[in-house]
């Protein structure tokens, strides 16, 4: 009897013994389990962070170029800078266009839809003739506008002097780097355009006013 219960002993101590085993190798199983999620967790949180930090980087970089060409003056660097903001806002996202902000920059500086470039004439030639007609205006990069407003005037006058060659000149530098950085494939800025420093002769040809002649 005394042997019996002794291997009813063993037995039961046994059982625990691997109870135990088992719940201890449970528990080490479920921290595993934890601490590879939280990891995760860590790693998918790290990665949203980079992303949002990368779209504001980029966002940041084509605002600081568009900053640079938002200006008066040209320099020699003016037409890498247009060319290099317009490629930079090409290579952004969607989602990153939308992050566009500086101290002029804004998402409608290149993704605003101001009509189509090609109806405009330009009539910008860098050969100058005999006769030529300077029409000079502050300039607009509102491709409809432009098109409409300043081409008719321009269409205007070269029906009333078809022996003369009409010209265009912006004063607003700010206005011909939107327009060559933007529409540059359209549009072509003639040299006389684009030199600086430009000074202007601006001719208004008035009707005279017939004078009384009093006896």
């Amino acid at each position: 009897m005394r042997k019996l219960n002794w291997k009813k002993t063993v037995a039961v101590s046994a059982a625990l013994a691997l109870c135990v085993g088992t719940l201890a190798g449970c528990g080490n199983s479920a921290s595993s389990s934890t601490a590879a999620s939280s990891e995760a967790a860590s790693s998918t949180a790290a990665s949203e962070v980079s992303s949002e930090e990368a779209d504001e980087m980029a966002a940041k970089n084509v605002a600081d170029l568009i900053d640079a060409i938002y200006v008066q003056e040209r320099n020699e660097n003016t037409d890498e800078q247009c060319k290099a903001a317009k490629d930079a806002w090409d290579a952004l996202t969607d989602a990153q266009k939308e992050l566009v902000e500086g101290e002029e920059a804004d998402p409608d500086y290149f993704g605003r839809d101001t009509g189509d470039a090609s109806k405009d004439d330009p009539r910008n030639e860098d050969n100058i003739g005999d006769n030529e007609l300077l029409v000079v205006s502050f300039g607009t990069s509102f491709n409809d506008s432009r098109a409409k407003d300043i081409k008719g005037v321009e269409d205007a006058l070269q029906a009333a002097y078809p022996d003369w060659s009409v010209r265009r000149a912006f004063t607003a530098q700010i206005i011909i780097n939107h327009v060559q950085a933007r529409d540059l494939s359209l549009i072509h800025i003639s040299e006389p355009t684009r030199r600086t420093p430009i000074s202007y002769a601006v001719f208004c040809l008035k009707k005279k006013k017939k004078q009384r002649k009093y006896k």
